[in-house]
């Protein structure tokens, strides 16, 4: 554990830094003049003054921090080391960009991120990280109502007929919206099973995401509330033991093939209830094109958040071929691939997998408490990144919490090996040497 519990400026710090990091308040000022901030990335010229000095405020205060817990951080680094090389690897990136300048913009955006996921895990526990996200997630449920219900012009989205009038709030765009109300709605349901003070609050925050949700209309968002309830069964089946967890496991196969039969018989019916067609909304075709300009750059791609800029000939292309002026790959791996190649892929992939299989573990054997939430949140963020670009995608609050879990994950599974060798009984928290 730290040596001493975070002061309040501390907390304050962390709380201010996450809302920033989610992609919500910042474009608030440009929305309430009028300004369409509806673009998934903002294109060269067009950046956000505002948040670029928060940015630079957030990596001046870790720079204060990362001196104070200098060693902790940097021992932190050695034992989790796939998000600092993932950085290195963005940074290299700026070598044979199609655009450099934009890539080492994206590239100080990134450092901010991933500097921040370490200093949480050497400072904080992580039921305190839980703890900090979860109330930023609600304030950020609470104020989007309030901007709904005060100005809607501001708090719905505009243009296509699909968006127009689902809410935004204080983000954006209704999927970014819905992503940090998934992240509301875990950490409300974990507090509540976890802590027995304040459920009556955890009620109302769980209550007041699930309207948002709704009224969002991001279908991946519901989608991912719709797995809340199986996945949870899963975590409570992954406790089992012998004949039970045979019983448990063959229960799951049942249904999920029952559920795959529904799905495949009623195809068409099923896209309708998401919001696509079989074409996912013409994702599909997209998704082909995509993978073949990832092929012509296979161990570089074309720099880290450079690939969907309008100056990119391969981009046009694409977007010629498929007939819309897309943002994004709408498929977090696929995108990954594109920005930094194989590489990317790989240890992206790697910050995904590893604690989600650490989780899984952690949960059978009851060693930290934390695991569900981690279990949870690392498979709905892997079905998230099938329809959706949110991994390791800065302006989204999934790219900071992916390195902090990561790093979570491997800093208490290096203490377990640890500890076992030398004989002591596992430890429940993550902590520093």
């Amino acid at each position: 554990m730290p040596t001493r519990d975070p002061s309040w400026p501390e907390r304050l710090f962390c709380f201010s830094t996450i809302s920033v990091m989610s992609g919500g308040y910042a474009y608030l000022p440009y929305k309430l003049a009028g300004i369409d901030v509806t673009a998934a990335k903002p294109l060269p010229g067009t950046q956000n003054l505002l948040l670029t000095a928060a940015q630079a405020l957030i990596l001046a205060g870790l720079g204060i921090l990362y001196a104070r817990r200098f060693r902790d951080i940097t021992a932190l680094i050695r034992q989790a080391p796939a998000p600092a090389a993932f950085l290195c690897l963005a940074l290299a990136s700026v070598a044979w960009s199609v655009d450099p300048a934009i890539t080492l913009r994206r590239v100080f955006t990134l450092l901010t991120i991933i500097g921040f996921g370490y200093y949480l895990v050497a400072r904080f526990s992580m039921p305190d990280i839980i703890r900090v996200v979860g109330q930023m997630a609600a304030l950020a449920g609470y104020a989007s109502i309030a901007v709904v219900l005060i100005a809607p012009g501001v708090g719905t989205m505009h243009g296509e007929p699909e968006l127009a009038g689902a809410w935004s709030g204080v983000f954006t765009h209704k999927n970014l919206l819905g992503t940090t109300m998934i992240v509301a709605l875990m950490t409300a349901v974990w507090r509540y099973r976890h802590e027995p003070h304040g459920r009556l609050l955890r009620v109302v925050e769980i209550c007041a995401a699930l309207l948002v949700l709704v009224m969002a209309r991001s279908r991946t968002a519901q989608i991912d509330a719709m797995l809340l309830l199986p996945l949870g069964l899963v975590i409570a089946a992954a406790r089992l033991r012998g004949v039970r967890l045979l019983w448990a496991l063959y229960g799951a196969a049942i249904a999920g093939a029952i559920v795959l039969v529904l799905i495949v018989s009623n195809f068409e019916a099923t896209m309708a209830f998401i919001g696509k067609d079989g074409s996912l909304t013409g994702r599909v075709p997209m998704w082909g094109l995509l993978l073949q300009k990832a092929l012509e750059r296979p161990f570089t791609g074309f720099g880290f958040g450079a690939f969907f800029l309008p100056s990119n000939p391969a981009l046009l292309f694409v977007q010629r071929v498929i007939g819309w002026p897309t943002p994004e790959a709408h498929q977090g791996f696929i995108e990954l691939a594109l920005e930094l190649g194989v590489p990317g892929l790989l240890l992206g992939g790697w910050m995904l997998i590893l604690p989600t299989v650490w989780a899984f573990g952690a949960v059978r054997d009851g060693s930290a408490p934390w695991a569900s939430f981690v279990a949870i949140y690392t498979v709905m963020l892997a079905v998230t990144n099938m329809l959706e670009s949110t991994l390791l995608h800065p302006g989204s609050l999934d790219c900071m919490l992916v390195p902090t879990l990561y790093a979570a994950a491997r800093l208490q599974q290096t203490r377990r090996i640890r500890d076992r060798r030398v004989g002591v009984p596992g430890r429940t928290e993550h902590a520093m040497p």
